[in-house]
């Protein structure tokens, strides 16, 4: 017996020395990788690392320690397949290393030197998978963001654009409030100022927002605005979530072309009814290849009802334009019973719709699209029928194009079910010879 007991306190002691030794080891660990110069480029290869893709590559230059709360870095680099198309210099950040504990990032103050967007990123899907499945499992609180100096390249705006950036963020899973002023370098009249505060638990929704810009601004530039005029927009609304109202009017030189109000009520039995009504003739603020589409004045008069169920009923779905119309009404539930009906057609002639391609753009006259949907969601009849007069591609021109798609047994909450197309093409032309 004695032995026996020997040796449970031989081993107790062994382990012990065990565990005290792992201790000090994890101790020197994280005193190393928070503490020291070289911990921190440790630190830095390994987000390099895991935040790679085969064609997304991150660079991050003299980092400082990372847990003494005042972290710094002399570059963080974003590459892919054609080169950097982004770049942060003298990344600071004063932060409490402490509230990762309490699963918050708790920040007095960030700020960067420089931030330097020379293009936009080519697409990746290994890219949009990595951003997909990712999630920030803190909430975030940065008392203080201050961006001396953010540069947008020529191949983004025309030319190279300067501006400055201030605000603040407190962020969670349930809630954001956000404080964000932006300027042009040189000409801080031109200004950007967004206040927003969206608190579903406390049943609150606050957004204002403004942007002043006089002729030949950065806005004006980044939208290919025809003459760059003078802009300004306002986003204005407050109230309880539950019965909340707001407005949105836009301006070029002075002259209002867009006034949009909404009001969003949520009802005792946890329906939600949106109603947004009014228009204006902003075809100009719409992407160039989409203008023609938006041309003359367009009227908006829109009401509509969700629930967190997967319902939606459109009472009235009505928008028109100089190009088209658009028309909605009836019932879609995942769930339940549908009648949902929508046609979109040409106001005069065919809808001139185009889309900017690697090569050339893909243009489409489309001169009717009906949908329809009725019956019960598990075996629900879709019916779509597409009337294109032509559709042009840089290397294919398709004319008086007939598509139509049917299944009298569509699940909805699925999303599956047979389905009968039928495609019809009365013309074909084709400027590659090796596709004739």
């Amino acid at each position: 017996m004695n032995q026996v007991v020997r040796f449970l306190r031989a081993t107790l002691r062994c382990g012990l020395r065990v565990l005290g030794v792992i201790a000090v080891v994890a101790l020197l660990l994280v005193a190393f990788v928070g503490f020291t110069t070289p911990g921190a480029r440790l630190v830095a290869w390994a987000i390099e690392k895991y935040a790679a893709t085969p064609d997304q590559i991150v660079r991050i230059a003299d980092p400082s320690a990372l847990l003494t709360g005042e972290f710094a870095a002399g570059s963080i680099t974003l590459f892919d397949g054609q080169g950097v198309y982004a770049e942060i210099r003298d990344l600071k950040l004063n932060w409490s290393p402490a509230a990762l504990l309490s699963f918050r990032f708790d920040a007095a103050a960030i700020s960067a030197g420089s931030v330097r967007v020379e293009r936009l990123p080519i697409p990746s899907t290994e890219t949009k998978e990595v951003r997909s499945t990712f999630v920030l499992p803190v909430d975030v609180k940065i008392d203080a963001i201050d961006l001396k100096e953010i540069v947008i390249g020529k191949a983004i705006a025309g030319e190279d654009q300067f501006l400055t950036a201030s605000g603040k963020i407190n962020a969670t899973n349930e809630s954001i409030a956000l404080g964000l002023t932006a300027a042009q370098r040189d000409r801080p009249e031109a200004r950007a100022v967004a206040d927003i505060v969206f608190n579903p638990a406390g049943n609150e929704l606050r957004l204002e927002a403004t942007v002043d810009e006089p002729s030949n601004g950065v806005l004006a530039k980044l939208l290919r605005l025809p003459n760059e005029p003078a802009v300004n927009i306002r986003l204005t609304g407050q109230g309880p979530l539950s019965d909340w109202a707001g407005t949105a009017t836009a301006a070029l030189d002075g002259s209002e072309i867009l006034k949009l109000d909404g009001r969003h009520v949520q009802t005792p039995d946890g329906m939600h009814r949106l109603t947004v009504t009014g228009g204006g003739g902003f075809g100009s603020l719409m992407p160039p290849a989409l203008r023609p589409m938006f041309e003359g004045e367009t009227s908006i008069d829109v009401a509509a009802a969700f629930n967190s169920q997967g319902m939606v009923r459109v009472d009235k779905g009505q928008i028109a334009t100089g190009a088209l119309t658009f028309g909605a009404f009836g019932t879609f539930d995942s769930k339940g019973d549908n009648n949902l009906q929508a046609r979109l057609a040409g106001t005069n002639g065919a809808i001139d719709f185009r889309w900017p391609l690697q090569k050339g753009e893909a243009q489409a006259k489309i001169n009717a699209v009906n949908l329809s949907l009725i019956g019960d969601a598990q075996a629900a009849i879709l019916d779509l029928a597409a009337d294109v007069a032509s559709v042009t591609l840089p290397d294919v021109a398709l004319g008086s194009v007939k598509m139509s798609a049917r299944s009298d047994g569509f699940n909805l909450q699925a999303q599956s079910g047979p389905v009968k197309t039928v495609l019809e093409v009365g013309e074909a032309g084709f400027n590659d010879a090796n596709l004739a």
